[in-house]
Formats: C-alpha cells, sequence, structure tokens
C-alpha cells in the first residue's frame, strides 16, 4: 500500500553545520558543539559527504557520529553518496544505527546546469534552485520521520 503524505508546514528552525571540502572525520566536533548550542534538537539530517575519499576512514568516521547519535536516542536521517557507498549499503548502514535512510544526496535533483554546478568539470554542488527541489523532494520523508518518532 502506497501512503500519500499532504506537504504540510513543519514548524522548525534549520541549522546547516555543513562546511565546504570537510570530512567525516571533523563533523563529530561541530556535530557536539551544535548540539550543545542547540539544545531543543529533535532530529538531525547526516551527509558525511564524499571529501573523504577513503572509504574506509569516511566510514569509520560516519559510523561513529552514527553511534553517538544512537546512543542519544536522537532520531537521524542518513543521506548516502554513492562515491562511498551503494544505496544498498548506505541503507543497511543507516540501519545498523537505527537511522532513517533517505538515499543518496542528489535523489531526484537534475544534473543540468540550473540545479547542480559544473564548477570541477562534473556535476558538484546543489545551486539554490537544485536545494530547493532537493528540499520539496525531502519533506514527505521528514514528515514520515517525524512522525514515526513521534517528534513534538
Amino acid at each position: 500500500m502506497n501512503e500519500i503524505f499532504t506537504q504540510e508546514m513543519i514548524n522548525a528552525q534549520v541549522v546547516n553545520a555543513g562546511i565546504d571540502g570537510d570530512r567525516p572525520q571533523f563533523m563529530m566536533v561541530r556535530l557536539e558543539q551544535g548540539l550543545k548550542a542547540f539544545p531543543n534538537t529533535k532530529l538531525v539530517i547526516f551527509e558525511p559527504g564524499p571529501n573523504e575519499k577513503n572509504k574506509r576512514f569516511n566510514l569509520e568516521a560516519s559510523e561513529e557520529i552514527l553511534k553517538y547519535l544512537q546512543a542519544m536516542k536522537m532520531p537521524t536521517i542518513y543521506v548516502s553518496n554513492t562515491t562511498i557507498q551503494t544505496e544498498e549499503e548506505a541503507l543497511q548502514f543507516a540501519q545498523k544505527f537505527g537511522a532513517y535512510y533517505y538515499g543518496n544526496w542528489t535523489r531526484g535533483v537534475p544534473r543540468d546546469r540550473d540545479h547542480r554546478q559544473y564548477d570541477q568539470g562534473g556535476p558538484g554542488h546543489m545551486t539554490s534552485a537544485g536545494c530547493k527541489v532537493w528540499a520539496t523532494n525531502m519533506a514527505p520523508f521528514i514528515q514520515k520521520v517525524i512522525k514515526e518518532a513521534n517528534i513534538q
């Protein structure tokens, strides 16, 4: 049975703690600081990115972060990158730590120049138009997580 989600307003403050070019090894400190600065955080969206090209180092640091969030009982949405994990590997990885798996970070975002930057030859970061598509596509999934995790 397919569930249908209506796009409802989500009353939330969103903090983007990402830093361009950062690697997962350096994200834990920023995550801890961010959660202290925003003690009413109810949901974390974690996307470690491909900047750490060494798969082992990327996944070890990501595992540390997901374990930390699991120990805090913090509902977490894990977003993957296909240069590090296949979608199947990422799903299993998220499930191992009780995280919800959204999919690849570019899921549903066109690969054209309106939605992606081509400053390094191929499609890279999303443009503002790409971010809007991503947010629109992800909203029903976030609503589902809010409902399942009973986030108030």
